[in-house]
């Protein structure tokens, strides 16, 4: 065997039929054997031991590449893993990582649902059956009868049922349904209290008057006592003559002071602002403007 052929070998296929290193991910059939390779990362292909090669199928979706599932007529698979309480013979797959047969519904390789028949999509992100409601493979809600989904804003979903509002999957505790607005920014708001979803976390934003609440950009609030950066209060800030001076620098000002996120800039005065220049960048300790 020459260097290239070699080389060719080791790279996409081993002597033996096996997948090699570049070799495609998903489920390979070689020598009546079939094997699983996740990729680059995952370490060498492995075979997938007792697999009926002659009726084995990779269960691919439409628009979405990668081959995860698949099954013989014996056993179903997810990522070479078997799929321990699935039926083959009526196993399908729904929609990206969500699969069914006769008598479950599944998320990757876990079982999440006993109620197939009743088992449906919500949204891209939520499902149902008639006991609850799901994230994936998280119940968040125990009453499917009268979840909804109420706004989406910003990458992030809200919805609602009989208990309250849940923002992805995370419950608001005590949030007021029938006062619940969605804002812009990961912001939302009840007639009691204003909330921030900041990093798969959700807070509120203390001292903040929902009555007078307003997301004026991706990074500023205010109420009528206050400025806020995400949810920090501007120490004694003047919602009345606050300017952003530069959003990607995170620097602001109001008639008395200037502020560096939620840090007063010391020794500022905004009256000596050059007028017409823009702001060249800003720290906690100064601004400095364009020539």
């Amino acid at each position: 065997m020459g260097l290239l052929s070699a080389v060719f070998n080791f790279l996409f296929s081993c002597s033996d039929g096996k997948p090699g290193m570049l070799s495609k991910t998903g489920y390979h059939i070689a020598d009546d054997k079939v094997y699983y390779f996740g990729g680059l990362n995952s370490g060498p292909a492995k075979e997938l031991n007792g697999a009926d090669p002659k009726s084995f199928e990779s269960l691919d979706e439409q628009g979405f590449p990668e081959s995860a599932y698949a099954k013989d007529k014996h056993k179903v698979y997810f990522e070479g893993k078997i799929v321990a309480e699935a039926n083959a013979s009526s196993f399908v797959r729904l929609r990206r990582y969500f699969s069914r047969d006769q008598y479950h519904v599944f998320y990757l390789n876990q079982t999440i649902s006993d109620d197939p028949d009743h088992f449906e999509f919500i949204d891209e992100d939520v499902q149902k059956d008639r006991k609850h409601v799901y994230w994936a493979d998280k119940i968040i809600s125990d009453d499917p009868a009268s979840f909804k989904l109420i706004g989406k804003s910003g990458g992030l979903s809200y919805y609602k049922d009989a208990s309250g509002i849940l923002v992805n999957y995370t419950r608001i505790p005590n949030a007021d349904a029938g006062s619940f607005q969605v804002l812009d920014h990961g912001y939302s708001l009840d007639k009691s209290k204003v909330y921030l979803m900041e990093s798969a976390q959700l807070q509120e934003v203390e001292f903040a008057d929902p009555a007078s609440f307003k997301v004026l950009s991706a990074f500023y609030t205010s109420d009528s006592r206050q400025v806020y950066w995400r949810g920090k209060p501007l120490p004694d800030s003047d919602p009345t003559t606050f300017v952003i001076l530069s959003e990607g620098s995170h620097c602001s000002y109001d008639k008395k002071q200037a502020y560096h996120w939620d840090v007063v800039i010391p020794n500022t005065d905004p009256t000596t602002f050059p007028n017409g220049k823009r702001c060249k960048y800003c720290t906690n300790e100064k601004i400095v403007f364009e020539d």
